[in-house]
């Protein structure tokens, strides 16, 4: 029996990432497929014999994944989407991603533990955008942003790095987070 809702989790949980994932699929009731320590050739048979439709990822594992001998659009058939972040990824990864399985959709999440997870995402359908990839994509929902200079309240002019602030519902402290990430935002809001 085809499971519609089958995830595959490989990071670690004590990660919020790991643990929000692990959260999220006991409260929806999905079936998630555990791999207690990463392995490319392993990862790519557990999607394949548990028809794996989502997966979480950081850039290295996908990296390893795609080097793989067995990797291929056949023997991930049934991946629909693989969300990535907890790390930068280098374009040209996720741009070998997008064409070694054109039949994935591919997310970058982008956040941290003060946040209690990801405040901003770059959409499957932002990817279609080659300029696009690399970006953090836009603040979800109920989240602002705003870059200033460093250590200082002051905003930066449009466009130009600066500190990172969030201001998220689920910031782990009340009021502006202070990152400490330098970041910049672009004319049409993508971070």
């Amino acid at each position: 029996e085809v499971k519609a809702n089958t995830t595959i989790k490989c990071v670690p949980y004590f990660h919020v990432g790991g643990s929000l994932g692990l959260l999220g699929s006991l409260y929806s009731g999905n079936t998630l497929v555990i791999q207690a320590r990463f392995d490319a050739g392993d990862w790519i048979r557990l999607v394949r014999v548990n028809e794996v439709v989502g997966a979480f990822l950081v850039p290295t594992m996908l990296q390893r994944i795609l080097d793989h001998p067995d990797c291929s659009a056949e023997a991930l058939s049934s991946l629909v989407s693989i969300t990535y972040g907890a790390a930068a990824a280098p374009v040209a990864l996720v741009e070998r991603a997008m064409d070694a399985l054109p039949h994935v959709g591919l997310a970058n999440v982008f956040g941290q533990t003060e946040t209690l997870g990801a405040y901003t995402m770059l959409l499957p359908d932002d990817h279609k955008r080659r300029d696009r990839i690399g970006s953090l994509g836009k603040p979800l929902p109920g989240v602002e942003l705003r870059i200033v200079v460093p250590g200082t309240e002051e905003p930066v002019a449009s466009g130009q790095v600066g500190e990172l602030l969030v201001l998220s519902p689920q910031n782990v402290a009340p009021g502006w987070l202070r990152t400490g990430d330098l970041a910049r935002v672009d004319g049409d809001g993508y971070l």
